[in-house]
């Protein structure tokens, strides 16, 4: 069952775990079923966190910090959404039903 891909991206807003972090549990959540643009959106959410929040914050001051992260997210998820209907239309969405899990012997 395909799940939008919301609250990992929600997550990932509040436990800033880093890149490296990041493309690992993204491959586990195509593994279990959230769709290709979910897992783009959680990628890109790096630059849509708490932390990144707060900086832009101090130095612009809360109104134009949030205007950015407005925007910021905006264009994660609308590219998100082009790279998933793009790649379909194309027949380059990655297959996940033959990938095969770290326990799986």
């Amino acid at each position: 069952m395909a799940s939008s891909g919301w609250p990992s991206g929600l997550s990932a807003f509040f436990t800033f775990i880093g890149s490296m972090g990041n493309i690992l549990l993204a491959a586990l959540l195509y593994d279990r079923g959230v769709i290709f643009a979910g897992v783009m959106a959680f990628i890109f959410s790096d630059l849509v966190v708490l932390p990144v929040l707060r900086i832009n914050a101090e130095y612009y001051g809360w109104k134009m910090a949030l205007y950015i992260m407005g925007l910021l997210l905006s264009c994660l998820v609308f590219t998100s959404l082009l790279m998933h209907y793009g790649f379909q239309l194309w027949g380059l969405l990655p297959d996940s039903s033959r990938g095969k899990a770290i326990t799986d012997k």
